[in-house]
């Protein structure tokens, strides 16, 4: 158990989320939330009220204790890195990964910092995951896989093996990424769609089978 985790960025919907994955896993004593732009100062609560401290002074901010994305979302976790190393100097190396206790993770599975892995998520042999990966409910993920830096993989979406995803990619929610295709970065997959064939960077893309819409403006 950490003593205390610095959650940086607030998406008030997702720090929920995070908050029950570490309080239900006993990860940390003490959740503290660090918002780097003007927004609503509470998370998103119909239930039970959150155990979590929410600061508006940065200043507060510790390069020394262990931090966590309070945001998913390619663009926004670039983002908010950019900013706390920027003004406090919070490189990848002050980041931990965020398990739940039922993934199922294969031995090999290379996995850098920085990682969210929500509930049921099976990885398979060899897959190796990049810096702030966020990996949300009921997601399969076959082996040999390359997952890029920043790579959302939304729930219930399966990645069959030997698949690469590329920095910044966002794959929606239920999609189905058959063997061996490969995804540039920064681009979105549409939820449910069926990739068959390698999708190319900066493009939304879509369908059953999955085909490029337009592509986005960098």
């Amino acid at each position: 158990m950490y003593k205390n985790i610095q959650i940086l960025g607030f998406a008030p919907y997702y720090v929920a989320v995070l908050h029950d994955i570490i309080r239900g896993n006993s990860i940390s004593e003490k959740i503290e939330v660090f918002k780097n732009l003007s927004c609503s100062s509470n998370p998103v609560v119909f239930t039970k009220p959150l155990d979590l401290i929410i600061h508006e002074k940065e200043k507060l901010v510790d390069k020394e204790k262990s931090c966590v994305f309070g945001v998913s979302g390619g663009s926004n976790k670039l983002n908010v890195f950019a900013y706390f190393k920027k003004e406090f100097d919070i490189g990848e190396e002050a980041y931990i990964n965020i398990i739940d206790k039922s993934c199922n993770i294969a031995l090999s599975v290379d996995m850098s910092l920085g990682c969210v892995l929500e509930q049921n998520i099976s990885v398979s042999a060899q897959t190796k995951f990049g810096f702030g990966v966020s990996v949300k409910r009921g997601v399969n993920i076959g082996h040999h896989c390359l997952i890029g830096k920043f790579v959302d993989i939304n729930p219930g979406s399966t990645i069959a093996g030997k698949v690469k995803i590329g920095a910044g990619t966002t794959v929606g929610a239920g999609a189905v990424i058959i063997d061996g295709i490969h995804i540039g970065e920064n681009s979105i997959i549409g939820a449910g769609s069926i990739v068959t064939k390698n999708i190319p960077s900066n493009v939304i893309a879509y369908g059953s089978p999955c085909k490029i819409v337009r592509e986005i403006n960098i």
